[in-house]
């Protein structure tokens, strides 16, 4: 059995791990999957590889882990792998491949690969072995044939079941990658610039305002002349008020009656009748 070993650095990001022959065939595929959009950093290790993976709504940063046949699976990886890749080369997709595909799984679960969400196996070939497609339903990972196209695709008669029958090669990897639900997604409008207020209204511009000048030419004569009447009896009353304060030698009865004449006299001036009161 084989000794797990340790990574220089404590991952702390995702991981994709990826079981393939060597490093140079991971290399490769690897370029293929994220179409050579590698984030370059500093650490010293040539099988861990950063990648943010960017759809239309999140982002996240993982790293991809190779891991060759020849190298003992790491310690570190358990708790962080949430994806497994295997990769089977051109030369490795015959009768041989699903044994190949048994080791890499068995040696990746020490890693962390039984735990791993997003379960794959990536054949380089335009349609895979029936060994392999057969490995593939007995361990629950879907068969992706990279050199697949829509023109000899038959697999969605055999697997009606798959995720992305409209996608095909290292984009249905993607396609696969990009559903998962990865520890850390940041949703891409939450760095987005928020847009500028709008600017206020103009104030509408103030209503003219009215002049004795409007209004010449609307006067009605008839109006005119009432006004003329109601100003004349307002006189009227108020000279016959002034006179009844003169006289104050009326009986109580008396000046009552002519307070009420005194009223209704100042309503008819003023245009109301003192009924209505």
């Amino acid at each position: 059995m084989e000794t797990p070993t340790e990574v220089s650095s404590n991952p702390t990001k995702p991981m994709i791990l990826i079981s393939a022959k060597d490093l140079t065939s991971a290399s490769v595929f690897i370029s293929d999957l994220t179409d050579g959009n590698i984030i370059e950093n500093n650490v010293k290790v040539t099988n861990r590889k950063p990648w943010r993976i960017i759809n239309k709504y999140y982002c996240v940063d993982v790293e991809i882990y190779s891991l060759a046949d020849s190298e003992p699976p790491p310690l570190e990886l358990a708790d962080h792998v949430e994806a497994h890749i295997i990769f089977i080369t051109d030369d490795e997709d015959d009768e041989t491949g699903a044994s190949l595909a048994e080791g890499r799984w068995a040696r990746a679960r020490a890693a962390g690969g039984e735990r791993a969400s997003v379960l794959l196996l990536a054949a380089d070939a335009a349609r895979a072995a029936p060994a392999l497609l057969a490995w593939a339903r007995r361990r629950r990972y879907e068969l992706v044939p990279l050199r697949q196209s829509a023109a000899d695709d038959s697999d969605a008669d055999e697997d009606p079941a798959a995720p992305f029958p409209e996608t095909y090669g290292a984009e249905r990897v993607r396609a696969a990658l990009h559903a998962h639900a990865w520890r850390g997604l940041e949703r891409l409008d939450r760095h987005a610039p928020r847009p500028a207020p709008a600017a206020p209204a103009a104030p509408a511009a103030p209503e003219p305002t009215s002049s004795d000048d409007d209004y010449e030419g609307l006067e009605d004569p008839e109006d005119d002349e009432a006004a003329v009447e109601r100003a004349e009896a307002f006189v009227e009353a108020l000279g016959a008020l002034g006179g009844a304060r003169a006289d104050d030698g009326l009986a109580p009865g008396d000046r009552l009656q002519r307070a009420e004449r005194l009223v209704a006299a100042f309503c008819r001036a003023l245009g109301t009748d003192l009924p209505a009161l």
